[in-house]
């Protein structure tokens, strides 16, 4: 288990949810933010803030690499362009069906201001999701310009409008999903560290969490 430290300088920068958020992540594997090395899995890592703008984004650090808590990087945006490993679940709110989409990535500490942007949520927003609240309010969400889903046997691909693919990977469908889908679309949620595949029982306290948190976005999209 990583061992996750929080330098004194960043009490006030970075919550527990950060934390909690970063060391789960960990737990499947790690990158030193500030080496790129592999870190380790049974040892300690340190909380560092990298900032470029007005954007700041958690991630960990060998103890030994970080002699700054707040680094200053460049590339934060290209990076999220990226196809990043992800987790995909589908279900059923009560005749809503559901993709939940949980991106294994880093999370977001604050920024000078005090303001909290989480970098996913950020970069999905400019691409025409919504920030999802409430998920009492799923039924009034609206239609996703550009993006699609694509359904195989037991395969699920979703492609943003620029052509690249959100998640490509894995997919089982509950019992009544695909006619629900067929009528109008699902609902496609996306957060990052939900921790979908290793509790998927509690996906619903952490889609909640991530919704009042302002860290989860989402929109009605097509299915094929």
């Amino acid at each position: 288990m990583v061992m996750v430290d929080v330098p004194r300088e960043l009490a006030g920068e970075v919550d527990p949810a950060d934390v909690e958020q970063l060391a789960r992540a960990a737990d499947d594997g790690w990158t030193c933010a500030a080496c790129g090395g592999a870190g380790e899995m049974d040892g300690a890592a340190s909380v560092v803030l990298l900032r470029e703008g007005p954007v700041t984004v958690a991630g960990l650090a060998h103890p030994r690499c970080a002699p700054a808590s707040v680094q200053q990087v460049s590339g934060l945006g290209e990076s999220l362009a990226e196809p990043r490993p992800a987790t995909a679940l589908a279900g059923l709110a009560g005749d809503v069906p559901l993709l939940v989409v949980d991106l294994a990535d880093t999370v977001a500490g604050g920024d000078p201001g005090g303001e909290r942007v989480d970098k996913v949520a950020a970069y999905l927003l400019g691409l025409g999701l919504g920030l999802v609240a409430d998920l009492r309010e799923l039924s009034a969400l609206e239609a996703a310009a550009g993006w699609r889903a694509t359904l195989g046997p037991d395969w699920l691909t979703v492609m943003q409008p620029e052509g690249t693919s959100l998640y490509d990977g894995e997919l089982v469908l509950p019992d009544g999903w695909s006619a629900a889908a067929a009528v109008g679309g699902c609902v496609l949620l996306v957060g990052s560290g939900l921790g979908a595949h290793a509790a998927p029982d509690r996906l619903g306290e952490r889609l909640a969490a991530a919704a009042g948190a302002g860290r989860l976005v989402g929109a009605v999209v097509a299915v094929a």
